[in-house]
């Protein structure tokens, strides 16, 4: 007559055992995954998103390959798509996908994209500095200036283009100045040497009432 104890330890051991193999394979999938996926060829690329369909990196760089490399700006949104569904919180991939979206000529879906990014990290510099662009040409220079703003704040390589955009755009000093703002309180020197700057330049172009305008709000 069997042993019911050891009827119950034989199971327990075989289900111990096929979770350890199910955790090795899965584990050697991985493995392999990103060895194919440190290619920067397409089978690879392909190899790797198949081995590991979960991982939102290895779509994102097949998306890119197919942007970028093979000029196929659909399969190139196919994948991206996928990356953002597997990670929504990843503000590169929803740049990478409003890029492939402005290359097909897809406003509203570059527009969404960049909102997605926002959303997903609204101070980082890379993203406001992409979205304020897009708003720029887009017609929406409020928001445009706003993201500028964002930019000015979190990165100091940036702050004199964003002025230059800024004033390209509205050439107001309350805007550039922008009293009540933490990015201006951080620039303030920077910005007042761009805003006498452009005084000079006015005084320089005879437009003497403007300069005076500018100069006096400082």
């Amino acid at each position: 007559m069997a042993d019911p104890l050891s009827n119950r330890q034989g199971a327990l051991f075989a289900l111990v055992g096929l979770f350890v193999l199910s955790y090795l394979v899965l584990t050697a999938k991985e493995y392999v995954a990103s060895v194919y996926a440190a290619h920067a060829e397409l089978p690879q690329l392909e190899r790797a998103a198949q081995l590991s369909p979960g991982n939102a990196d290895y779509r994102q760089r097949l998306g890119r390959y197919f942007a970028f490399v093979a000029g196929e700006p659909q399969l190139a949104i196919e994948n991206l798509q996928k990356a953002v569904s597997l990670n929504p919180y990843n503000a590169r991939y929803w740049l990478d996908l409003a890029a492939a979206y402005q290359v097909t000529g897809n406003t509203d879906g570059q527009r969404s994209a960049l909102q997605r990014a926002l959303r997903a990290e609204p101070t980082a510099p890379d993203v406001a500095w992409e979205a304020a662009n897009f708003f720029l040409i887009d017609g929406d220079v409020e928001r445009a200036l706003h993201e500028f703003r964002v930019v000015i704040a979190n990165d100091n390589s940036l702050v004199d283009a964003s002025l230059r955009a800024c004033w390209r755009t509205l050439p107001d000093t309350d805007v550039l100045f922008a009293r009540s703002s933490t990015a201006a309180r951080r620039h303030s020197d920077r910005v007042s040497s761009f805003v006498n700057e452009q005084a000079g330049s006015r005084w320089n172009n005879q437009d003497v009432g403007s300069a005076r305008t500018i100069t006096s709000e400082i």
